[in-house]
């Protein structure tokens, strides 16, 4: 059973990298492609939304820690049991709207206004 799973993390691993070497701009990715579908402007707007998702679940991940430490993660409410069942749901359920809200933020600071 051990070996099964190294094989499927190493796929995962394997998989992971040739999608980030292949979509990511060449300044997060540090692979340089001949093929690059975004121009200097989008691969620094990628940049900037990827760092302010970065940072927003580190500042969860901070809050979680704090909760925790404190014992205060017994008062969070109805949705305790879910939560904690499935944590690493909640943490992607937060990059995903973090990143949205980043791109929105990111997008509207880019948009030429006329």
């Amino acid at each position: 059973m051990e070996i099964i799973s190294l094989i499927i993390i190493f796929c995962f691993s394997v998989f992971l990298t040739v999608l980030m070497n292949k979509y990511l701009p060449s300044n997060v990715s540090d692979v340089k492609t001949k093929y690059n579908p975004l121009d200097e402007r989008q691969q620094h707007m990628f940049t900037e939304m990827l760092a302010k998702s970065f940072v927003t679940l580190v500042y969860a991940f901070m809050l979680l820690t704090i909760l925790n430490l404190f014992d205060l993660h017994h008062r969070a409410g109805p949705l305790k049991s879910f939560a904690t069942h499935h944590l690493e749901l909640v943490f992607l359920i937060c990059a995903l709207v973090s990143f949205i809200g980043s791109f929105i933020s990111t997008k509207r600071k880019y948009t030429i206004k006329d």
